[in-house]
């Protein structure tokens, strides 16, 4: 059978004194190992036992052997921890999302909170400060406090909007009253952005999520179009683009809604058509775009002259203007 002994402990880092007893059927020499593997620290020859270790700044494991000279008999292992406790006064920010969270001390034997409980792990729904003391089997004590801040975020908004120039529509996250780190997904759309522009009429969602609060909240925007924007024509297009191949602007382009055929034309600034399409449908980046070139050569930088003639769904026709600013 092994020797006999209690694990030793203390607050701060130091050194640390087991007292072993001898089994009475074991030897009278007492080794010492830092590991079943290695060989002997020391030796203990006299009773009562005692081995004091070296100077301690973390916990240590220490085995013990008896060892009966006469016969060369070995007992079992004993294994104690030289323990330095880990426990430690500290002050931490949380935040918890809406129905509040669990607050957990450190490893410890006791705990007393300021809530009253008596337990490592508490829930809280409110907003304060929170304050434990920790007491491990060593005596040794800490103060811990958590400074709680619980965010009452709606789960679900819903916000209604409209295509106001019946052409497209950006929806933006307001995240100015929101924690961070953030992450944001738009549902059925391959966008992780904070804004996204859409053309059509529809519900979108998008879902917010805090990943250090474990917390989640969504955003349904409801977009409709006016009833003005049904049978009317709508027109938009940017004012400038830079060709150069930089892949960024490198083409210019019309959108319309409401328009059954078109017909585009840019004019340089001596009003010679340098650019002309017909196409049937609305006005996109697939059916009417200009690449800054005419009869295959780059154009100079400079500002031209668009204009679209369009039929719409009653079969009236009109005619929108304006200028396109070329940079290279």
């Amino acid at each position: 059978a092994p020797p006999f002994g209690f694990p030793v402990g203390r607050c701060d880092a130091g050194k640390l004194t087991f007292t072993i007893l001898r089994n009475s059927n074991t030897g009278s020499i007492i080794y010492v190992h830092h590991s079943i593997d290695t060989p002997p620290i020391d030796s203990l020859l006299e009773e009562p036992y005692h081995y004091t270790t070296p100077f301690l700044n973390q916990s240590q494991a220490y085995y013990f052997q008896s060892y009966d000279s006469p016969t060369g008999c070995k007992s079992q292992w004993l294994k104690l921890d030289a323990v330095i406790s880990q426990i430690e006064s500290f002050e931490k920010e949380v935040i918890f999302c809406n129905q509040g969270g669990r607050l957990t001390a450190q490893k410890g034997k006791v705990w007393n909170w300021s809530t009253g409980e008596n337990n490592s792990t508490i829930f809280v729904r409110n907003s304060g400060l929170y304050e434990v003391q920790v007491s491990d089997e060593w005596g040794c004590k800490a103060i811990q406090k958590f400074h709680v801040r619980v965010l009452r975020l709606q789960p679900q908004d819903t916000i209604f909007t409209t295509i106001d120039n019946c052409i497209e529509k950006e929806l933006w996250i307001d995240t100015t009253s929101l924690p961070r780190p953030l992450s944001v997904r738009w549902v059925s759309l391959a966008e992780n952005s904070l804004s996204i522009k859409v053309k059509e009429p529809g519900n979108y969602m998008a879902i917010i999520e805090f990943p250090t609060i474990e917390c989640k909240i969504q955003r349904v925007y409801k977009v409709s179009r006016p009833d003005s924007c049904n049978n009317a024509p709508y027109f938009w297009a940017p004012n400038a683009f830079s060709p150069n191949g930089d892949l960024q602007n490198d083409i210019w382009y019309m959108y319309s809604i409401n328009v059954i055929q078109h017909k585009l034309t840019i004019f340089d600034r001596w009003g010679k058509i340098v650019f002309q399409n017909r196409a049937l449908g609305n006005l996109s980046p697939e059916t009417s775009y200009w690449d800054g070139s005419s009869s295959g050569g780059p154009l100079p930088e400079g500002i031209y002259i668009f204009t679209v003639e369009a039929e719409d769904r009653l079969g009236k026709w009109h005619q929108f203007r304006g200028t396109i600013t070329l940079l290279r």
